[in-house]
């Protein structure tokens, strides 16, 4: 792998990763104490919890750190975006363009950003676990916590590398020589060490907050996120279960559509603010435009989604006209720049998902009614009258389609839904012309496989 670190590259990074933590805003997610120098030893790094709680800000610093590669800083949202059919990037070649096409290189750039930026946040965590873990300096109660969230957030990492490259190495120690020369593991393997993960974690994490707003996982957070990967896994069973565990604990709430994303949002399962360094949303920064033409539009099939009359339509996006064109963008996220208020904050799980995922678990185990109940509350939040759909594969389509205009662009669920139903041959062959089945997965970085002779590329791609 090219993401190596030895002992003294590990310890600066630390350095400046608390140093970065400091930056964390929306409600001052966690206190963080300073440190006059810029390198701790790791002793000093997990030495007594407010230096455990800086190590551990510096995780959730990660995943919003402030540049144009960091998965989660805007890239996932729209590299996903245009390989599936949600979003378009007007009279732009080049890089952007091969995910539009579906023609990736394996030296693309963007996809490399999508393979390193969660392997370094991996081994931050990593590090994290091994300084927590079995630590006499911390409770143990402030350990169970502090090593749940971690987990929840390595599961989060793996979740985005297995649904975009497959079979990925998977990383849990710290030791340069053995990650350097690590072969791909399967994605049934890989699965299951996030299912493990998350299960864990939901035993370690109690229901209640362990702070101020929802930006650090609670129980609920590990139990939202084991009935999506239960769902990708076509458990059923298991993950409507989950799912009705989460939807049932009465914490959470619809919100009106332009406060979803708001920080203290009652939908809100997990949030994160941003930390970029003037204050943007990732998202907004890539999509709302300023003045010209927005970088990123929505596709017309995406647009003619939308039933007539449905509100996120009208809420989630907005038209611009610049020369005489019309270009229409995604508006779930606002804030250009600090001063922008209300806060927003990346919402990684949210509840309307949890209605989803119960209703596909349950029309998938013939549970039409029920299933159809869940899906009508989704449909009437957005103003839209109940589904006529009877048949189990009616009414599957008919959650795949609100799922469509619910959650288009947010973190890849489009292409991801796509890609575990099985059905992106079917809906982007008939729409995409140079779109062949091998497309399904993103090429393993040319750097990535000059740097470990043990990776091997995917299928179509050389």
């Amino acid at each position: 792998m090219h993401i190596l670190f030895n002992k003294r590259y590990r310890v600066a990074a630390w350095g400046m990763i608390l140093l970065v933590a400091g930056s964390l805003s929306c409600n001052k997610l966690l206190e963080i104490p300073s440190h006059p120098d810029d390198k701790l030893s790791d002793d000093r790094a997990f030495s007594d919890s407010a230096n455990v709680m800086s190590a551990l800000a510096g995780i959730y610093s990660n995943l919003k750190v402030g540049n144009s590669g960091a998965i989660f800083s805007g890239a996932l949202t729209f590299s996903a975006g245009m390989y599936a059919d949600e979003l378009q990037q007007p009279g732009v070649g080049g890089a952007s363009n091969e995910f539009v096409s579906n023609e990736l290189r394996p030296d693309n750039g963007a996809v490399s950003n999508l393979w390193v930026s969660p392997y370094t946040g991996l081994y931050q965590v990593n590090d994290f676990l091994k300084g927590v873990t079995d630590n006499p300096n911390i409770s143990t109660t402030f350990q169970q916590q502090v090593k749940g969230e971690a987990l929840v957030t390595r599961a989060l990492y793996y979740f985005q590398l297995v649904n975009l490259f497959g079979a990925v190495p998977y990383v849990v120690g710290t030791d340069y020589k053995t990650n350097a020369v690590l072969p791909r593991s399967s994605a049934d393997s890989i699965y299951g060490l996030i299912i493990s993960d998350l299960t864990t974690a939901a035993g370690l994490l109690k229901a209640p907050y362990p702070s101020a707003g929802r930006m650090r996982p609670n129980q609920h957070v590990a139990q939202a996120f084991l009935a999506k990967v239960y769902l990708y896994r076509k458990q059923w069973k298991l993950a409507a279960d989950m799912a009705s565990q989460v939807i049932g604990n009465g914490i959470y709430q619809f919100a009106e559509l332009d406060k979803t994303f708001l920080e203290g949002s009652v939908e809100a399962i997990w949030q994160m603010p941003s930390t970029l360094s003037n204050g943007q949303m990732g998202e907004a920064n890539y999509f709302v435009p300023a003045s010209t033409a927005p970088s990123y539009e929505l596709t017309e099939y995406q647009l003619t989604a939308f039933e007539e009359n449905d509100r996120r339509k009208s809420t989630w996006t907005r038209t611009t006209t610049i020369n005489n064109v019309s270009y229409t963008y995604p508006f779930k996220y606002r804030n250009r720049d600090i001063s922008a208020t209300p806060k927003e904050c990346l919402m990684f799980f949210r509840l309307s998902e949890q209605y989803l995922i119960r209703a596909e678990a349950n029309a998938q185990q013939n549970l039409l009614d029920t299933a159809r109940a869940d899906l009508n509350r989704i449909r009437a939040k957005a103003g839209l009258d109940i589904s006529t759909a009877v048949s189990k594969e009616a009414v599957l389509l008919a959650i795949e389609h609100e799922r469509q205009t619910e959650m288009f662009c947010e973190l890849g669920q489009r292409w991801f839904d796509l890609k575990r139903t099985g059905r992106a041959n079917a809906v982007l062959g008939a729409i995409k012309p140079k779109w062949e089945l091998t497309d399904t997965l993103f090429p393993v970085p040319l750097t990535q496989l000059q740097n470990n002779i043990y990776l091997d590329q995917n299928e179509g791609y050389y």
